[in-house]
């Protein structure tokens, strides 16, 4: 049973690895973040940590993790993640970069506009951490009150030369919600790439994200990125962290069992094997009918010819209780073996025949 193998995120938009956001700085704003590794180690890159709805953040709101947090998370290590905890393979784009992330969120989750316009204007009240990115993975719905003041906040942003990228959500057939409905923002939306390398892009498949034309002359979204089979981290002491520890245990006891059990099926048969087609074959010959050749498998450690093995040979398993080597053919105790030309395997004597160089079937009585 193969592992399966989900591919990196720099593999499938095939990055360049000499561009992985060395001194940039970027700003996630969603509903909530926990300090991974892939972000605090070897070293620590998350460069402040902010919440938009209170004037000073709660240390338990970042450090514990919470239900919001994960998506957050996901977001930051997809972005910037060095890919710590998997040896560097799952990595993020800008895996080089530092980050400051935004939380947006009330207690219960909630987003609410005016806490995302407070967040995007962040860059703004503190230039010098050197802001460059924006990235907004949340959105407002046009019934609230600030739904207007969030699509301002994405103007004066972009107009301090900050680039502003923002989902375009997950609503088929619906217009983006803001920030992504503004006109200046870099609105992404999904792809199905089906977890492979294709340069032509002719598998790929839309993925039932919002789209439309939120204003006269504009229409969102602005480009495509993968939007499922994508690598995300796992928040520890969660339900979903829970649940992926008895089934990865699972999956390596499956492949365990499938790796021996592949290994037994070569050991299964002798060097030469009967199928069951030739049964009934195989018992006409020993009534003096044409003999048929046998059907040899290959195995590891013995291979056979049909034309150096005939119907007449047979071949016995061991008996006894040795971990390795337990089916091959047991040899009678002080028997002396002899080699047939044209077979690698080695048969007593009482079953080569010296006549004409066949093998003839031995006789009842001779058996042991």
């Amino acid at each position: 049973m193969a592992r399966p193998q989900i591919l990196s995120i720099p593999e499938r938009l095939q990055a360049h690895p000499k561009y992985a956001g060395r001194g940039v700085v970027m700003a996630i704003v969603d509903s909530g973040f926990y300090p991974h590794a892939d972000l605090m180690r070897p070293r620590r890159r998350i460069k402040a940590y902010a919440d938009a709805a209170r004037v000073d953040p709660v240390r338990s709101d970042f450090f514990n993790p919470q239900p919001w947090s994960w998506h957050g998370t996901m977001t930051a290590c997809c972005a910037a993640g060095n890919g710590y905890v998997s040896g560097g393979r799952y990595r993020g784009l800008a895996s080089e970069c530092e980050v400051v992330l935004i939380k947006a969120s009330i207690d219960d989750g909630r987003i609410l506009g005016k806490h995302v316009a407070h967040a995007l204007r962040f860059p703004l009240r503190f230039p010098q951490l050197g802001i460059r990115i924006l990235n907004v993975s949340l959105g407002v719905r046009r019934t609230d009150p600030d739904h207007d003041d969030v699509e301002a906040a994405v103007r004066e942003v972009t107009a301090a030369g900050i680039a502003v990228f923002a989902a375009a959500g997950n609503e088929p057939g619906a217009v983006p919600l803001a920030p992504g409905s503004a006109p200046e923002a870099i609105t992404a939306g999904g792809a199905d790439d089906k977890n492979a390398l294709d340069d032509t892009h002719s598998g790929h498949t839309p993925w039932p994200s919002s789209h439309g034309s939120p204003h006269p002359g504009v229409h969102k979204p602005d480009l495509l990125a993968p939007s499922i089979w994508v690598p995300a981290p796992m928040l520890p002491g969660t339900l979903t962290a829970r649940e992926a520890a008895p089934l990865f245990q699972l999956l390596s006891v499956l492949e365990e069992a499938s790796t021996e059990y592949g290994f037994s099926e070569h050991r299964l048969v002798a060097t030469c094997w009967r199928s069951p087609a030739s049964r009934s074959t195989c018992s006409a010959s020993r009534r003096g009918a044409p003999r048929t050749s046998w059907t040899s498998p290959p195995t590891p450690w013995a291979s056979a010819s049909s034309s150096g093995c005939r119907a007449g040979s047979t071949s016995r398993p061991r008996r006894d209780s040795s971990p390795h080597r337990r089916d091959e053919p047991r040899w009678p105790r002080r028997q002396r073996r002899h080699t047939r030309p044209g077979c690698h395997a080695q048969w007593p004597s009482h079953l080569v025949s010296r006549q004409g160089g066949e093998a003839a079937a031995p006789s009842p009585a001779r058996r042991r």
